[in-house]
């Protein structure tokens, strides 16, 4: 049935009707996401260069020995038009399953965002104290929030497992995306958690328990949590990457490994907080707790079928096993920055517990 609407699709693109061609390959690729055919013949469909773009890189993917959606790809940062992949002579004996669509736009349209679809440049913002690779320019706070926005979005998305996000972002992924993403869910889960002391703080004044030390612990999270956040999502990432590459002799570049990762981990990692923080005002923080953790596992559940697609492993269960380092190497960051973290702060809780 996938291989009939498939070839549907493809005679629907050659006779010229492209937008009934996307819908039929849509559905396809949706079914199907792994099909390197479908993604194919969907970029030749697309009549935007970005989109066309997003797809080809999907092929090669699914397939980095591709070598027609690889040459495609050369034309296209040779003559920064978008050329047609699809070859009216191709032998539908050539044609085999589908791919999935999804609808990826690019963030951003303006230019300045090029193939990252991201951060464009801001007409009164500032330059970054330090080199991202794809990043702007100049960057205006107003700008990063909304980005930041969207690709939060994104990962909600990608969390409810909705056909074509995953391949969309992959196609997209860029390190200023993946900095982007971690730093915006790091700082609002902090203001989130901060916001939840503070009204737990509120609450215990009224009914005559409030501790001086839980506004000064609500001040040293919001600190310290945004760059510890950061940090531990990429040196897990990295960790579990070299496991991936070094151990299991996969091909998959660093930064499509830790933006898997990023996609679902920090949005989940930022609804928790926001579930604990609603729980705790109310006196029911250990269901936001258990809602939270739930969250995270499942983000790891879904990081690990990513990555048996993404790194097409040829030993079995070593998707798992790879997310099973990169846990473990969360919780040794998290043990290590905690007892840091402690040493430096208790001199500080100490002296607001005895004043």
């Amino acid at each position: 049935m996938a291989t009939d609407r498939l070839r549907e699709g493809i005679d629907t693109l050659q006779s010229g009707d492209r937008t009934a061609a996307r819908a039929i390959l849509e559905e396809v690729v949706g079914t199907d996401p792994q099909n390197e055919t479908a993604w194919y013949y969907l970029a030749a469909a697309q009549d935007d260069p970005v989109l066309r773009r997003t797809y080809l890189e999907r092929v090669l993917i699914i397939n980095p020995n591709n070598q027609r959606a690889r040459d495609v790809l050369q034309k296209l940062d040779e003559s920064g038009a978008a050329p047609q992949p699809a070859s009216q002579s191709t032998s539908r004996s050539q044609m085999p399953g589908s791919e999935a669509a999804g609808g990826v736009r690019p963030i951003s349209s303006s230019p300045a965002a090029s193939s990252s679809g991201l951060g464009a440049a801001a007409s009164g913002g500032f330059s970054l104290p330090f080199t991202i690779p794809d990043a702007p320019a100049k960057v205006g706070i107003a700008e990063m929030f909304r980005d930041g926005m969207k690709l939060f979005l994104r990962g909600v998305d990608a969390l409810q497992s909705k056909a074509g996000v995953y391949e969309g972002e992959m196609g997209q992924a860029t390190w200023w995306r993946f900095w982007l993403l971690v730093g915006w869910c790091a700082v609002v889960g902090a203001l989130v958690t901060v916001a939840g002391s503070l009204l737990s703080v509120v609450l215990s004044i009224f009914l005559g328990r409030f501790f001086f030390g839980a506004i000064i612990a609500a001040l040293i999270t919001l600190i310290i949590s945004i760059p510890v956040n950061i940090a531990l999502i990429y040196g897990a990432a990295y960790i579990s990457h070299w496991y991936a590459k070094e151990q299991q002799k996969s091909s998959v570049p660093l930064l499509h490994h830790a933006y898997t990762i990023a996609l679902y981990a920090a949005p989940a990692a930022l609804l928790g907080a926001l579930a604990v923080a609603i729980t705790s005002v109310i006196g029911l923080g250990f269901i936001g707790s258990l809602a939270s953790l739930a969250l995270n596992v499942y983000a790891l559940y879904l990081i690990g079928i990513a990555f048996k697609r993404l790194h097409q492993f040829t030993q079995p269960n070593q998707e798992w096993i790879t997310i099973a380092i990169y846990f473990v190497a969360y919780l040794v960051f998290v043990a290590i920055l905690g007892v840091i973290l402690g040493v430096l702060s208790a001199p500080f809780l100490f002296a607001a517990v005895i004043s």
